[in-house]
């Protein structure tokens, strides 16, 4: 979505909720987009920009952080 031009960064976080969401045995902890270098809670897409997600499924919490730099 970011690299067509997607510039709030609240819809990419929606879109990967449903997304993830789609998966019946997936508890979203958090998804959030992140300013990489300040690491506060960002509304439009800046680069750097870090995702980080944290999910349940069934008994185990997955972690996952990864940057937006193009």
């Amino acid at each position: 979505m970011v690299e067509d031009g997607e510039t709030d960064a609240d819809v990419v976080v929606n879109a990967m909720k449903k997304l993830i969401e789609t998966e019946p045995l997936a508890k979203i902890d958090y998804v959030k987009a992140v300013d990489g270098l300040t690491m506060q809670q960002i509304k439009t897409v800046k680069k750097p920009m870090l995702v980080a997600i944290a999910v349940y499924i069934g008994k185990t919490r997955l972690i996952d952080n990864f940057m937006v730099t193009t």
